[in-house]
C-alpha cells in the first residue's frame, strides 16, 4: 500500500474540499438560473438535460487592441471580412 505523507494528505484534503464548494457553487447557480424567466421552463429538467439542450443564440464577439485602443466586433463579421479581403491582421 502506498505510504502518504502529510503534506499529500493536506493537498489531497484541499483538492476534496474545493470540489466540494466548487459544486455547491454550481448547484446554487442552477437553482438561480431556475429561478429566471429563461430557466421557469426547465424546471422539471436536471442539469445534464439543460446543458445537452442549450443552445446560444447570443451573437460572438472578439474584442481587438492595441495599446490604449480597442474594439468589440462581431466574430462572425471579422471572420467574412478577413475572407473577402483575404488579409491577415497586422499591427496598427
Amino acid at each position: 500500500m502506498l505510504q502518504l505523507s502529510k503534506n499529500d494528505k493536506s493537498t489531497r484534503y484541499n483538492f476534496i474540499a474545493f470540489h466540494i464548494v466548487i459544486t455547491l457553487i454550481g448547484y446554487m447557480y442552477f437553482q438561480l438560473f431556475k429561478n429566471m424567466e429563461e430557466g421557469s421552463k426547465c424546471l422539471v429538467k436536471s442539469l445534464p438535460v439543460i446543458i445537452k439542450n442549450y443552445k446560444e443564440n447570443k451573437q460572438k464577439s472578439i474584442i481587438i487592441y492595441s495599446g490604449q485602443y480597442f474594439g468589440v466586433f462581431s466574430l462572425k463579421k471579422t471572420c467574412q471580412s478577413s475572407d473577402k479581403n483575404d488579409t491577415q491582421f497586422s499591427d496598427c
